[in-house]
């Protein structure tokens, strides 16, 4: 009965409704009610949203051996919604999962094996958890298989692979696949398919997708001449899904005053947001801006914080400038030995300047 207000199966849909029926059959330890509670839960349809109580039935469910509310724990742990974030434990409730067939598991488990969180990084098992659940219909798991194609990382790299792959999933709604195949005819200069693809992932609310249409307009490659005003756009939209490169897009157009008034202090948003969610090009652009004084005061203790972090990434241009400071003692003490190490590990990353700096 739950099911039928949930689905609004011979009555008016009421997800209240739903979640009363629910509710009482969980009560009987209902493992298949207690994961709809957790799913409402998650989802906030009838109640309140809640991760954290979605994670507790969920907890419940799993311990009666629901295979979906294993999935649906692995994946709290994975993303820390409701739970702390641990991706060990991500990696058991999905193993666990799997040992029970569970299609999404398997390909959930192949992605952290695949990343090696949790789990030592083992990229034949990923590819066989990956083509197991893709012969259970499983489109993410058809798209990630055209990662391993694309990369060759637990296969020999093949592109026509990968865009099979891709197309696979696409067939079945992945946006994700769209984009991915969209991108692979952006290199091939296809810009119509290119630009298809793109859209229709897009309009399932792609950040990737809406990012590419952006960069396609700003160049202007396929049928429509450059649109930068345009552009910005489709990079707002992709930096309000926190898609780091748009933000930073976002942040270069008010900076250089692109079709917008220029605004440093808009630009110092926009790249703080992304710089936050962990992007080296953002943190070493951050600390650009408040070593000049760019949208705020000069504030050389945050400028040598911020190239400091995005060096730790391994950022050439952080690993630059940071080099800087200790060569020039600005914002720290001079420390030449420091300087030259951090110059070193920029040059061998591809940075031409510190070429002049090592030799």
């Amino acid at each position: 009965l739950g099911a039928m207000y949930e689905q609004g199966l011979g009555v008016a849909q009421n997800h209240a409704e739903a979640m009363h029926y629910y509710q009482l059959a969980a009560k009987s330890e209902y493992a298949e009610a207690i994961n709809n509670v957790g799913r409402l839960h998650e989802k906030g349809w009838g109640t309140p949203q809640s991760w954290s109580t979605a994670a507790k039935y969920y907890l419940e469910a799993s311990g009666l051996d629901h295979c979906d509310a294993m999935n649906n724990l692995g994946y709290c742990f994975e993303k820390g919604l409701g739970v702390p974030q641990n991706f060990e434990e991500a990696v058991k409730w999905y193993a666990v999962a799997v040992d029970g067939g569970h299609p999404v598991a398997k390909n959930n488990l192949g992605s952290l094996y695949y990343q090696g969180k949790g789990v030592e990084q083992n990229l034949e098992y990923a590819v066989d958890l990956f083509l197991s659940s893709c012969k259970d219909g499983n489109a993410a798991a058809l798209n990630n298989m055209g990662i391993c194609y694309e990369e060759g990382k637990g296969v020999e790299k093949d592109i026509l692979m990968a865009m099979r792959y891709y197309g696979k999933a696409a067939d079945r709604g992945n946006f994700n696949g769209m984009n991915n195949l969209g991108y692979q005819y952006l290199l091939q200069k296809n810009y119509e398919k290119a630009g298809k693809l793109f859209r229709s992932a897009a309009d399932g609310g792609n950040a990737d997708a809406m990012f590419n249409i952006g960069m396609m307009m700003e160049k202007g490659l396929g049928e429509e001449d450059k649109n930068p005003k345009m552009a910005l756009r489709f990079y707002k939209e992709a930096a309000e899904l926190k898609h780091t490169k748009a933000m930073n897009k976002v942040a270069a157009f008010y900076l250089q005053g692109i079709v917008v008034l220029k605004d440093s202090a808009e630009a110092l948003h926009w790249f703080s947001l992304s710089a936050a969610e962990n992007d080296s090009d953002a943190q070493n652009n951050l600390g650009i801006m408040y070593e000049e004084g760019i949208g705020s005061e000069i504030d050389l203790e945050a400028a040598l914080r911020w190239f400091s972090i995005s060096a730790a990434q391994r950022n050439q241009d952080g690993l630059f400038n940071l080099a800087l400071m200790h060569q020039n003692g600005t914002g720290t003490k001079r420390d030449l030995k420091k300087a030259l190490q951090l110059f070193n590990q920029a040059y061998e990353l591809g940075h031409f300047d510190a070429k002049v700096k090592v030799v």
